[in-house]
């Protein structure tokens, strides 16, 4: 392709890319990159373009790995698993579920490319689960320069390669740590910034997975914290969702009159209707983050489900990043 628009997630950073490359198999990659050598072409690996950063951004050339995308196998006796670099985490998360296995952790966001993903060291949450790229066990990575490259525990390279950013080869394949498929047990609370300072210890030594949402310009925070369920567990459900957004409905009815109907609307949703209507004004947003906080505050409860289906959880909307 030439002359490609090329945007990442939050809008934040583009380009358009003079040439944008999409090898087919592994071969027409490694042939790609000697030309590209030999023509001092330059070129940047991108997956998704999810960084705020536009790390992976290049006018003169950029390669997608996008075709590149297969699964070639599952070795469950010994929990391994071997995929091109192109395959999404939801792609990786799906094949793995029919073999009632998954990664020992992932990002709230799932369509990232795993070589992307892997390359910036991503993570989860959990202070004792380390970053995403511990998982992969040896990788096959082509260099301009060196040709195929075949990296595994122990070799000089490896540590560098396993997060190279894109910027010393570009990963063709991995094979990756794979565990039990697994049950989280997951509650939702509200406290004060105060609250957290003093329990902040103790919740991070006491569950497998936290998270924490501060809402500007208010003095709540959303603690999110699941462990691996119990068996028989039963959770403490949170309030139907429509009771939950009503603080934010019946903002939006006051703020904006000619709405429409807002019935079934979602978390999400509601807040992007009521952001959009002045979302640079400090006193409008804040408003706004006080209905948000007591929605949250109705959100107070629990839930048992998979693990794909609590860590994959909803980003809430658009996100304005700023990232210096």
């Amino acid at each position: 392709k030439t002359e490609e628009e090329m945007m990442n997630w939050s809008g934040t950073q583009g380009v358009t890319a003079r040439q944008v490359f999409l090898p087919e198999n592994e071969d027409q990659l490694q042939r790609l990159l000697r030309w590209a050598s030999e023509a001092k072409q330059k070129m940047r690996p991108v997956g998704t373009n999810l960084s705020p950063n536009g790390l992976a951004l290049q006018e003169a050339g950029m390669l997608s790995m996008t075709e590149l995308d297969h699964i070639k196998g599952i070795d469950k006796q010994n929990g391994t698993m071997t995929v091109q670099a192109g395959a999404r985490v939801s792609q990786i998360l799906e094949e793995l579920q029919k073999e009632d296995l998954t990664l020992e952790n992932f990002s709230s966001i799932t369509e990232q490319q795993i070589a992307g993903w892997t390359q910036v060291s991503a993570h989860g949450t959990g202070a004792r689960i380390p970053p995403v790229d511990e998982m992969i066990l040896s990788m096959t990575v082509v260099s301009p320069s060196k040709g195929v490259m075949k990296v595994s525990e122990g070799d000089a390279l490896f540590p560098w390669m396993r997060v190279g950013l894109g910027a010393l080869a570009v990963v063709q394949e991995m094979t990756l740590k794979v565990i039990p498929r697994y049950v989280l047990h997951e509650r939702t609370f509200c406290c004060t910034y105060e609250e957290l300072e003093k329990n902040h210890k103790h919740i991070l030594q006491s569950y497998r997975h936290v998270r924490y949402m501060w809402v500007p310009y208010t003095d709540t925070i959303v603690v999110v914290v699941s462990d691996v369920a119990k068996p028989n567990a039963k959770a403490v459900p949170a309030l139907p969702e429509e009771q939950r957004v009503a603080p934010l409905k019946k903002l939006l009815k006051e703020m904006d009159p000619d709405c429409g109907d807002v019935e079934g609307k979602g978390f999400a949703e509601l807040r992007e209707k009521l952001l959009v209507l002045d979302p640079l004004n400090p006193k409008h947003v804040a408003k706004v983050n006080g209905a948000e906080a007591e929605f949250w505050r109705l959100s107070t409860g629990e839930r048992i489900a998979d693990s794909t289906q609590i860590l994959g959880f909803e980003c809430g909307g658009v996100q304005w990043v700023l990232e210096n």
